[in-house]
């Protein structure tokens, strides 16, 4: 699925779509959600796993700029208002890490 963000870049991301609890995971740098393919078939019986790929990463568009851990932190956020996520665990290595404490700083 995509979601387009305030400035008009179009993010990948896959969601399970059922489960109480939610688990956002974000691949470090150079990653796509091809990383956490074991993780969500191990974890969406239970949870709802929504993977992302960040702006010029994996499946999601290519931008001359913007590559900054705000402008993910923003991402992330616009894409947890688009869902109608209030509360999310957050699971991520390197730069998916990094993006999330920036986001909840």
């Amino acid at each position: 699925m995509y979601f387009e963000t305030s400035d008009h870049v179009k993010l990948f991301y896959t969601d399970t779509q059922k489960g109480n609890l939610t688990l956002i995971c974000i691949p470090g740098i150079g990653g796509s959600h091809v990383l956490w393919d074991q993780v969500v078939d191990l974890l969406k019986e239970q949870y709802r796993v929504i993977v992302t790929d960040p702006r010029n990463q994996g499946l999601s568009q290519r931008t001359p700029k913007g590559e900054t851990i705000e402008r993910h932190a923003q991402d992330l956020e616009e894409l947890l208002e688009y869902l109608k996520i209030d509360k999310a665990v957050g699971m991520g290595n390197s730069m998916g890490a990094a993006t999330f404490v920036r986001l909840y700083k």
